[in-house]
């Protein structure tokens, strides 16, 4: 058996989502073109969330999942890796467009709570992973993201965890219709766009 070396702790999960991918990948097969328009797209996200002390925890077809996790300020973190997201969108598709790839739109959710992050896995397959509420929330909210066919959404409870002062300009944010998750209420944030 496995060793496992897991902590419990407060973390917020960042997890980014390709809108329409099977159209994307029916008309493009298994091409290197869609090899390409998916690298291309985990290495955007990952940037943004490292560049903000995030880890990338898995890559989930094709979604990121990433954790902000073992810093005291991880709601405040995640949330400026979102407005990287979104300010660098048009930028990617730019990019996309110049290498005559296709463009894609995205969906990233945010949601903050306990997890157990760290080691977990098999003998002989291990690697870290973030496991709990706030993880199965955040794919649950990414499908009310894709239904909506919005950029993204915010956990109130995140969102109003960030300091005060943060909440302001480029993070500001407007409260939108709450949605129903498996029979939890779950209030919701969008920053302005």
């Amino acid at each position: 058996m496995a060793t496992l070396f897991l902590q419990d702790s407060e973390a917020t999960i960042l997890l980014a989502d390709i809108l329409d991918f099977s159209t994307l990948a029916k008309t493009r097969n298994a091409t290197i073109e869609l090899a390409i328009t998916l690298t291309r797209f985990y290495e955007h996200v990952a940037a943004a969330a490292k560049s903000e002390g995030g880890r990338v925890v898995k890559l989930c077809g094709d979604g990121v999942l990433c954790a902000f996790v073992g810093v005291a300020d991880h709601q405040l973190r995640a949330l400026k890796a979102l407005r990287k997201l979104i300010d660098g969108r048009e930028a990617h598709n730019a990019g996309a467009r110049v290498g005559g790839m296709p463009e894609i739109d995205y969906t990233v959710v945010l949601g903050s709570g306990r997890v157990l992050a760290g080691d977990l896995g098999a003998e002989k397959l291990q690697g870290f992973d973030v496991i709990g509420a706030p993880v199965n929330r955040a794919f649950r909210l990414s499908h009310v993201a894709t239904k909506r066919k919005v950029s993204h959404l915010i956990e109130a409870s995140t969102y109003e965890a960030a300091p005060a002062a943060a909440r302001q300009g480029p993070l500001a944010a407007a409260p939108v219709e709450a949605a129903n998750l498996d029979g939890e209420t779950v209030s919701l944030y969008a920053l302005s766009t």
